[in-house]
């Protein structure tokens, strides 16, 4: 089920974005056509992903975004600039509604569910996965160091520091809790509690004292 749920969706993703990348190279300097396939392709993917393959719409998405990006020069050059904007828009847009709705759906079902253990368990989360970034950039980093710009050490302190976790960590919980593969009244809400601890303590904590870590380093 897991692996499934976890590869299955960047695979759909893949696949879908592979699809759009075909049909934008099809189409010439059209902003309205372009923007409308990148915004339908993102829409009919998360859509297979959760009702038809059950696999993880988020992941998918995010696996779409990521071909695309990287075959961008299928968007027409004319083009590039005004799609570009457009989501950014709709990325501020779906940033602000996310994060309003997991507020609406915490304080509604899952405010009475906070335990004093919660608040000990998202702190020793927290540590937990900066630590592991931390870890896994450091193994990561011989092949850092030979692509690219290379990698300092004051980068690896910045890449673990600067690890923010926002929407997407924010909707993968919400479609979680709502699974119908496990108890939402018990451990929906507790998912639900412990990443938007996470989300919250990343942004007070990691991105209001990163230009500080910057400066010292």
């Amino acid at each position: 089920m897991f692996c499934r749920i976890a590869f299955g969706g960047p695979l759909l993703g893949f696949i879908m974005g592979k699809i759009a990348v075909w049909s934008l190279s099809k189409v010439f300097n059209d902003s309205v056509i372009e923007i409308t396939i990148t915004l339908s392709s993102a829409y009919v993917t998360y859509y297979l992903a959760e009702n038809v393959f059950y696999v993880s719409g988020v992941l998918a998405v995010v696996a779409l975004g990521v071909v695309i990006s990287a075959n961008k020069v299928s968007i027409s050059p004319e083009v590039e600039e005004f799609v570009h904007s457009f989501w950014e828009m709709l990325s501020y847009l779906a940033n602000t509604l996310i994060f309003i709705i997991v507020g609406v759906v915490i304080t509604e079902r899952s405010l009475s569910f906070i335990e004093k253990n919660d608040l000990f368990l998202i702190l020793i989360t927290y540590i937990g996965i900066t630590v592991f970034r931390l870890v896994m950039i450091g193994i990561l980093s011989p092949i850092l160091t030979r692509l690219g710009y290379g990698l300092k050490w004051q980068d690896a302190v910045v890449m673990t520091w600067g690890g923010l976790r926002g929407a997407v960590g924010l909707a993968l919980a919400l479609s979680v809790a709502e699974s119908r593969y496990i108890n939402r009244e018990t451990i929906g809400n507790k998912i639900l509690i412990q990443v938007s601890g996470i989300v919250i303590l990343t942004l007070l904590v990691n991105a209001t004292t990163t230009n500080f870590l910057l400066r010292i380093l």
